[in-house]
């Protein structure tokens, strides 16, 4: 598998992210926001980077699972992908580009 193009990791970044608030299914958005993170924080000093935000990710999933049937699913899936979005832009921000890596 060859690797990606930075634009063409950016356009897949942004198809995922037009994706995650129409997923109705936490398991698949939990998915689709740790495969994003996997891909953008490949480096291994990445490591802990990425092991904190994952953790916020599933911790986002959990709390979904905690709410009580009752709570109006669309708008629960829909605030949950919104904060797995921030995640995710959390870490484009404050990954390390290979320019700042070699350095």
């Amino acid at each position: 598998m060859e690797a990606m193009s930075p634009a063409e990791q950016e356009a897949l970044f942004q198809k995922i992210i037009r994706k995650m608030p129409s997923v109705q299914d936490p398991l698949t958005l939990e998915e689709l926001a740790l495969l994003s993170l996997s891909m953008m924080l490949r480096r291994t000093t990445s490591q802990g980077l990425r092991t904190s935000l994952s953790w916020k990710i599933k911790s986002i999933i959990a709390n979904i699972k905690k709410l009580p049937p009752e709570n109006d699913h669309i708008i629960v899936m829909r605030a949950a992908s919104l904060e797995c979005i921030k995640v995710l832009q959390t870490a484009k921000s404050l990954r390390t580009s290979r320019a700042d890596q070699s350095q």
